[in-house]
């Protein structure tokens, strides 16, 4: 399905680091949102982030798997510290 109309949002992407989450990242920031990427495995973030325009990467050390995310604080500080809310 296609997407449009997402400038000025932002997408928060769990499981980006590959598969679907990758794909569901591209499609956001071609459809203008800013896509921010949560990731397991850094090493392999920074080259995903570089390769889909309009992603900013939020690396958050130790973060696991969100569907039992071991560190639920430390990604919604980092997360605030990044919207600056």
């Amino acid at each position: 399905m296609p997407l449009a109309g997402l400038q000025d949002k932002v997408a928060i992407v769990t499981g980006a680091g590959s598969g679907i989450g990758t794909e569901t990242a591209r499609a956001l920031a071609s459809a203008g949102a800013e896509v921010v990427l949560a990731v397991r495995r850094p090493q392999a973030a920074g080259q995903i982030a570089a390769g889909i325009a309009g992603a900013h990467l939020v690396t958050i050390p130790q973060s696991g798997h969100v569907s039992a995310l071991e560190q639920p604080e430390e990604v919604t500080r980092a997360l605030l510290e990044w919207l600056q809310v």
